[in-house]
């Protein structure tokens, strides 16, 4: 082996093994910006501007996207403008894209060092790659500079015919900037988006829909000619398309269709005979549209689904809207978020409509690793869709719930779940009752305590029927520790002071015993129930009769009979005083005539009334003030008005009341009030709107290729759906541009006989061109001969008769072949 080959091996292995380390070198560089965490980090910004002003396209690819990373994390990277743009010219694929990204972002922020830029990206609207095209054509439109829209509407035109549809889909979105930026271009970009509008491709006619309805808001004449082709094409559309195409068509539906439910109602009203449908080609519309969202519901993307969702809701039927329910239910297999915004739709529809759901209360079962923001949510659900069917599954899991101790605002919840339970279904009242009784023997401070509130809730509702209830609760007075708990079990007392006889007064007793001990919200009602005692015993005592006295007087000094000194000391200061003072102080006499046992109530009263004169809550010593002067007024009806005024009943609002007037899936509907661009869905039209136009057949735009040279028609014909009329199809017909072979010849053979064997002869002949090696010049000549003889329209029977020029061998051959 010579010393040169040696030496030029040597020199391919070497070029093999650096080709290798370079690739190992960019593996290795791609994985680190996949990472994108070095990227993204501005304590190294400063390095960003020598990348960028690199002397190789990698560094300038990693100064790039450098700053894309950290330009994305909200910090402003506009002065490396100078040292981007640069490179707008760059050769390299990769860089272009990242540097048109660049500009996009910092465009609106720097129009001036964009428009220095601007003859290149418009020499990029012609690049063999679509991406580069749409990038381009991004750019231009979105430097904010009046001086230039008239070269961004030149760039509109051309990139409107584009063969890719991803620069038509692009175009549309430069429309509605471009209209924003300069109005006086409106009716000009009205006829491109005419154009784009007859687009056969989804994507390029869901973009130009968003742009009809950013450019022209509330105008609905110009998607009547393709209104039924948007139908059509809805299911075949990319998700973000769908979402703002169904809310567009929403609202042409509420605008241009009557009510499906009034149509209904007049259907039902017309004479039998009558055979006069004028509005039946107009719900044949709309049930085109239900009938093309009603495919949605089962899409992968949530956002499409509950899009569908709300169209359905506003505008279907009753038997649309129970579609919905599936769609969400099966949107609770998702990701926490997800279910949290299914739920909160969930909760919009069942304030309206609980019926629905009432057959899927399954579904709504809480599992241990939810969050607090589902759990809360379905514990509300629970509470709107409980009915006497399912009130066995509900109120069990509820009151499983309740009995949970290691989340206590989890425990809380459920109790009041179960309140609200009893309130929305009365069925279900006692069984809810019961539950909340069962709960009182928890070894849960707190869950007793709101189960206590839950119970006082309850029985406000109906005070005489559950004074059993009450008795129940006074017993477990002493084992309560809440406060609130503790509350409650007394203001429930002082409510129902006439129904529980004897039970009071030892109520008072022991809370007046643990008054100084108790919270502050304890003490307030033990006052309260001690002043309503007072005032029931002074009032009840002020309506006995005076003769009623006089015999108990009379009673008392027959049993002191035998002690003269205490018979005329009970007789002075008894029947003497009453009567002397009965008509001056009633209060007074009375007391003084009452026996012995009756005297508890004052006794505790003034007890208590000295305990809360010194306590150290300024409320509490302000409501005694308040207290005397109602029980020292001669006034007893007006004091038993103000005391035992009825209260109000607890009302059971839903934490998500009023959501309901929102529209699904809004964010108003999400955070409970109304954004600013928020709008109230329109109210259907009285008359039907567009039926003629919607019959209207558009043309198909004819689509410019890459390189400029020729024109190619869409991709297919648009020819909307037109109800009962016949949908022709025309067949291209195809034309005949040369006769270059014998399979052309006996192509156009008119005679059918002939044509088959022509096709007969086609195929021999494929087979004899493999020994074109032993006969190739007598197949010439022959071929030759059929040329002519075709020219001058003969049949190919009578080609040996007009072969009379050529060699012997040639005609054997040619009529071999036609007998063939």
């Amino acid at each position: 082996m010579s010393a040169d080959m040696i030496s030029s091996r040597a020199m391919q292995w070497a070029s093999k093994v650096q080709s290798i380390a370079d690739q190992a070198r960019d593996l290795t560089l791609e994985a680190a910006q996949s990472v994108g965490a070095r990227y993204a980090d501005e304590t190294r910004g400063a390095d960003v501007g020598k990348l960028l002003e690199g002397r190789t396209d990698r560094e300038k690819i990693d100064g790039m996207r450098r700053t894309i990373a950290i330009s994305s994390k909200g910090i402003d990277m506009s002065s490396h403008f100078a040292s981007v743009v640069k490179n707008v010219a760059s050769s390299n694929l990769e860089l272009r894209k990242l540097v048109y990204i660049y500009i996009t972002r910092y465009a609106e922020s720097q129009p001036d060092l964009a428009l220095l830029s601007i003859n290149t990206i418009q020499k990029a609207l012609s690049d063999q790659n679509q991406i580069v095209r749409a990038l381009a054509l991004r750019v231009i439109s979105s430097i904010r500079v009046v001086s230039i829209s008239g070269i961004v509407l030149l760039s509109i035109k051309k990139c409107m015919t584009d063969s890719s549809f991803y620069v038509r889909k692009t175009t549309a979105m430069a429309i509605s900037k471009t209209d924003a930026l300069d109005p006086t271009l409106h009716p000009q970009l009205i006829d491109c988006l005419k154009v784009l509008l007859s687009d056969s491709n989804p994507s390029v006619l869901s973009s130009a829909v968003e742009a009809c309805d950013a450019i022209c808001p509330g105008q609905v004449a110009m998607l009547h000619p393709v209104y039924r082709r948007v139908c059509e094409c809805l299911n075949q559309m990319d998700d973000f398309g769908q979402v703002a195409v169904l809310k567009i068509l929403e609202r042409y539906a509420r605008a241009c269709f009557t009510d499906p439910l009034t149509a209904q109602e007049t259907q039902i009203g017309r004479d039998f005979y009558d055979s006069s449908t004028p509005s039946q080609d107009t719900q044949q519309d709309l049930s085109l549209l239900i009938k093309a969202v009603s495919t949605l519901l089962s899409s992968r993307s949530s956002a499409v689904v509950i899009a569908a969702c709300r169209l359905l809701h506003n505008l279907g039927t009753a038997s649309d809207t129970r579609k919905i329910v599936p769609a969400l239910l099966a949107l609770l297999r998702y990701d926490a978020d997800i279910r949290y915004i299914a739920l909160t739709n969930v909760i919009a529809l069942a304030l309206t409509n609980a019926t629905i759901w009432q057959e899927a209360a399954e579904y709504f079962l809480i599992y241990p690793t939810e969050p607090d923001y589902v759990w809360r949510l379905k514990l509300e659900i629970m509470a709107l869709i409980i009915t006497p069917t399912n009130s066995k599954l509900l109120l069990g899991e509820l009151s499983q719930y309740a009995m949970d101790t290691t989340d206590e605002a989890f425990s809380v919840a459920a109790v009041q779940a179960i309140c609200k339970c009893a309130q929305h279904v009365p069925e279900v009242g006692q069984q809810c009752l019961e539950t909340l009784l069962g709960h009182l023997k928890s070894e849960s401070s707190s869950l007793i305590g709101e189960s206590v509130i839950a119970i006082r809730q309850l029985v406000q509702l109906n005070p005489v029927g559950h004074i059993r209830t009450i008795k129940v609760l006074v017993r477990t007075l002493e084992s309560i520790v809440t406060a609130s708990a503790r509350a409650s079990i007394f203001w429930l007392v002082s409510e129902n002071l006439q129904h529980l006889g004897q039970v009071a007064p030892d109520v008072l007793r022991l809370g007046v015993k643990r008054f100084a001990d108790e919270e502050e919200v304890v003490r307030i009602q033990i006052l309260t129930l001690g002043v309503k005692m007072y005032v029931l015993h002074c009032q009840q005592i002020n309506e006995l009769d005076v003769n009623e006295l006089n015999t108990a007087i009379k009673e008392a000094d027959a049993a002191h009979a035998d002690n003269e000194i205490e018979a005329e000391s009970l007789t002075e200061n008894g029947h003497n005083v009453v009567k002397e003072n009965i008509d001056a102080d009633p209060q007074a006499a009375i007391s003084a005539a009452l026996p012995d046992t009756d005297s508890m109530i004052p006794k505790l009263y003034a007890h208590l009334a000295y305990l809360a004169r010194y306590d150290s809550s300024y409320d509490l010593r302000d409501r005694l003030r308040t207290y005397k002067i109602l029980a020292s007024s001669p006034n007893w009806i007006l004091t038993k008005q103000l005391l035992f005024a009825t209260k109000p009943l607890p009302n059971f609002v839903s934490p998500s009341s009023g959501k309901e007037r929102y529209a699904l899936g809004s964010s108003s509907l999400l955070l409970g009030r109304t954004f600013k661009d928020y709008q109230d869905l329109p109210p259907w039209s009285i008359e039907v709107i567009g039926a003629a136009e919607r019959n209207v057949t558009l043309k198909a735009p004819v689509l410019r290729s890459n390189n400029q040279s020729s024109s190619v028609p869409s991709t297919r014909p648009v020819t909307p759906v037109v109800f009962g009329a016949e949908v022709q199809i025309t067949k291209p017909k195809s034309k005949l541009t040369g006769i270059s072979s014998l399979d052309d010849f006996y192509a156009t053979s008119s005679d059918d006989e002939d044509e088959e064997e022509d096709t007969s002869a086609s195929e021999d002949e494929d087979e004899d061109e493999d020994e074109d090696e032993e006969e190739g010049d007598d197949d010439d000549d022959a071929e030759d001969n059929l040329e002519s003889a075709s020219e001058d329209g003969s049949e190919s029977e009578t080609d040996d008769d007009s072969g009379s020029d050529e060699s012997e061998g040639g005609k054997q051959k040619l009529l071999a072949r036609s007998e063939r």
